[in-house]
């Protein structure tokens, strides 16, 4: 993997080119993804090469949500089935510009984006990190990674910070 770096959304940060293959990726980097940064209803952040930090390679944005424990599991539904409600960081999205697919890249990004939740935990409750996997095959890469999906056959899956937290300080 090349030296990159991962850093909040600039305007300096070019997008117009960026193509990871799948066109709502592709459309919300570089059309809506500076707007939605700026208005605090995302946060964006990309990875850029050492040397070349105005082109983006990858890359994800967060937001804050809440599931239906009943939803999540046995353990979420333990700790927040008198609330209604289990607090996460959602990675909305998540996207490798073609051109670096295979490289790691897309792990840096995970790795950057749960390190990040941990934070944000530390400041407001948050049980877990959801995503969508965008496809089945992406179900086993992000199972690799600690995921498990809200149910059998769903796309949604979440990892406990609980988790993070142990892998981390592993």
């Amino acid at each position: 993997m090349a030296d990159i770096t991962i850093v909040p959304l600039e305007r300096r940060h070019s997008r117009a080119d960026f193509c990871c293959g799948r066109p709502h990726l592709d459309n919300f980097i570089r059309q809506s993804a500076r707007t939605q940064h700026e208005h605090y209803q995302v946060r964006v952040f990309v990875a850029c090469a050492e040397g070349d930090d105005d082109r983006v390679m990858g890359f994800y944005s967060l937001c804050v949500g809440a599931f239906a424990p009943a939803d999540v599991g046995a353990e979420a539904e333990g700790m927040f089935g008198r609330v209604g409600t289990a607090p996460a960081v959602y990675l909305a999205m998540l996207g490798v510009d073609q051109g670096a697919q295979g490289s790691g890249i897309g792990k840096a990004l995970i790795r950057d984006a749960l390190g990040r939740a941990l934070h944000i935990a530390e400041h407001a409750g948050t049980y877990m990190v959801v995503l969508d996997a965008a496809t089945d095959e992406l179900i086993g890469y992000y199972e690799k990674l600690g995921f498990r999906q809200f149910s059998e056959g769903m796309r949604r899956m979440f990892i406990p910070l609980a988790t993070v937290r142990q892998s981390v300080s592993a």
